[in-house]
């Protein structure tokens, strides 16, 4: 709490009391378990362009993800596993990848349950 004396005068002093918090970190450790927090993500993509998955999670959290096409899992260079806090997955979808809307699975072990999204390919 700090105290601001705003205006004084002999017989009168004005006070304003202005409390504030402690400075909050921008994520709070979970224990045991901590959701998969979605950050941002390209839901929907061009065949030959990017897309990007932004998550937040436990600082020490493994994470993996997993886009399931037609043909099967993807192996776009991006796409390995990571370290926890704030991460960022970006892959390249492939210009052949049919038309279509595309499971995206994220899985950080002890972080909880998997978090599923959906990527939308599109011409």
């Amino acid at each position: 709490m700090r105290v601001l004396i705003i205006g004084c005068s002999a017989a009168l002093a004005l006070v304003v009391v202005v409390a504030t918090a402690p400075a909050s970190p921008l994520r709070q450790e979970c224990d045991p378990y901590c959701p998969i927090t979605p950050v941002s993500f390209t839901s929907v993509v061009s065949r030959n362009d990017y897309a990007t998955l932004k998550v937040n999670v436990r600082p020490r959290a493994r994470c993996t993800i997993k886009v399931v096409y037609s043909t099967g899992p993807s192996s776009a260079a991006g796409l390995r596993a990571k370290i926890g806090g704030l991460i960022t997955w970006r892959w390249k979808v492939d210009s052949n990848t049919k038309l279509g809307r595309w499971p995206v699975i994220v899985n950080c072990g002890i972080s909880g349950p998997s978090s599923r999204f959906t990527l939308r390919v599109v011409r």
